[in-house]
């Protein structure tokens, strides 16, 4: 579920752009609403949503300043602008600090479809690259004794790796070659090249589609 924020100063607007999300776009949770830009950016400080859907002339912060501080303070998140407004000059300086979209009131439903389906694309498209496990890190780290208890081993293969830990067998095989055991072929290679070719072996020995190396 993505968390969003409406910002508007018109009681009406704010109530049926939470009804769009009801209807057309339901995996986005509006979870806060303000009628001025002032509160928004409070709220902002010390808690965090995922879209921001402001108006563009309110009285106090223009949307346009809460693009602003959200582009210095808070980039991650993504930000549309609503307004009644279709001046160039809105869009234009909107784009400035990298505003997703610019909708006109009334809003058209087939517009808002559009650009809540780019916005979720970017947001599992962000979730997904952070949600990436380091393998070599991650063996690093674990042969190593970085982790502080096998529960924290067990929730970063569940949430980054996609691996149930419950269920998984797991084996980790280190090879350690000294100098007089190396080929003269291997010297000649760089340890690149003599790490791919060890993986490759490995990956011969067992499953190759549950070896990470």
């Amino acid at each position: 579920m993505f968390k969003v924020a409406i910002v508007d100063d018109e009681y009406i607007a704010r109530k049926t752009l939470e009804k769009y999300f009801e209807i057309y776009a339901s995996d986005f949770e509006v979870t806060e609403m303000f009628d001025n830009g002032e509160d928004l950016i409070e709220y902002l400080k010390n808690n965090s949503v995922d879209v921001v859907f402001t108006d563009v002339k309110m009285p106090g912060i223009t949307g346009i300043e809460v693009a602003k501080w959200i582009y210095e303070n808070k980039p991650e998140i993504k930000v549309v602008i609503v307004s009644g407004y279709s001046e160039f000059q809105w869009a234009q300086e909107a784009m400035r600090y990298r505003v997703v979209y610019y909708l006109l009131k009334v809003v058209d439903v087939k517009e808002f479809v559009g650009v809540t389906e780019f916005i979720r694309n970017e947001l599992r498209l962000k979730k997904s690259v952070e949600s990436t496990i380091d393998w070599q890190r991650f063996f690093y780290d674990f042969v190593f004794g970085i982790f502080k208890s096998e529960d924290e081993v067990k929730r970063i293969l569940n949430q980054k790796g996609g691996i149930d830990a419950e269920s998984t067998t797991c084996r980790v095989v280190s090879v350690v070659l000294g100098e007089d055991e190396r080929t003269e072929s291997s010297k000649d290679n760089d340890d690149d090249d003599f790490e791919k070719a060890l993986g490759n072996f490995i990956k011969m020995l067992y499953d190759a589609n549950n070896v990470a190396t």
